[in-house]
């Protein structure tokens, strides 16, 4: 899946950003407990609502559409939260751990973003008259064949994340407005066996300009969901009714690529040795030249959206 050549600048920027989402040492956070509803809601998530996990990449990308289509939606009534050119995408980032025993999964869109009490409202709460008809459809349904999409008619997707990480990270910055023109980037962080989430100001700073970014710390038992074909897998067969915006997958592959001559004549003159009297001239034939036609490559690592 392949990025047009105008976001590649700012998605590189995504890639470079995605660690250090821990509060920095010294910095306030603010600890929250779940709702009731909520720490039931995850329990039936985690433990026994979807049959096949993998639908949570269907749940965050269909979120990940309500907010690019809430932001398009509220700049037709005000253009300066998003001038119509800025692009409205959601992209994949699969980030693999040095042992290979874990892992990361990024989902970031464009979208409207949310501010430190959207998180808290959004995401730690259940402020929806369904609560109590969902908990109790779930409940009746633990055993059935269908339940895999219960949580995505009730519009609570966000908690099946906790089927495949251990641990979430949602960034988020809503866009600036005249009556907030300096938006802070803030994180609500939460572990899949806590019973709390905190929110806390981002410590790298506003890294996505506008719109969500959801890091999921991947299971063990999860590190399946790190290969690229799976996900494309995954998202083709998910994305064509979760999402109406382009959806871009991170991915790198090893290429031979040509050495440029000056590198080679770089290299040739550090090889050469120098004279032991330099104020000697020494003039000597010049040797024939001989072509050479072999084209030396080299192994380079090419990243693309």
């Amino acid at each position: 899946m392949k990025l047009l050549a105008p976001l590649l600048l700012a998605l590189s920027l995504l890639s470079d950003s995605s660690y250090g989402q821990e509060a920095a040492a010294g910095e306030s956070t603010t600890k929250h407990e779940y709702q009731s509803d909520v720490a039931r809601l995850r329990k039936i998530v985690i433990e026994s609502l979807y049959s096949h996990r993998e639908v949570f990449l269907r749940e965050l990308i269909s979120n990940a559409n309500d907010a690019i289509e809430k932001l398009r939606l509220t700049a037709l009534k005000d253009k300066t939260i998003w001038d119509g050119s800025a692009p409205l995408n959601i992209t994949l980032q699969l980030i693999k751990g040095e042992e290979g025993s874990d892992g990361k999964l990024i989902i970031s869109d464009t979208g409207i973003g949310m501010t430190p009490q959207e998180l808290k409202t959004n995401l730690g709460t259940l402020a929806k008259s369904g609560t109590s008809e969902f908990l109790a459809k779930a409940e009746e349904s633990k055993t059935s064949t269908g339940n895999g999409n219960l949580i995505g008619a009730f519009g609570l997707g966000f908690y099946s994340s906790f089927l495949v990480a251990d641990k979430v990270y949602v960034a988020s910055v809503p866009p600036a407005t005249p009556a907030n023109p300096n938006p802070v980037q803030h994180i609500f962080s939460s572990s899949a066996d806590d019973a709390s989430f905190e929110v806390y100001q981002d410590p790298r700073g506003n890294t996505l300009g506008r719109g969500t970014e959801i890091t999921l710390v991947l299971k063990k038992d999860a590190l399946e969901y790190l290969e690229e074909e799976k996900i494309k897998n995954l998202v083709a067969k998910h994305s064509g009714f979760a999402s109406s915006f382009p959806v871009y997958l991170h991915t790198t592959k090893v290429e031979e690529q040509p050495i440029p001559q000056d590198d080679l004549d770089t290299s040739a003159e550090e090889d050469t040795p120098k004279s032991e009297d330099e104020d000697e001239a020494v003039v000597e034939d010049a040797p024939e030249k001989v072509e050479n036609t072999e084209v030396k490559t080299r192994s380079v690592t090419v990243e693309e959206w």
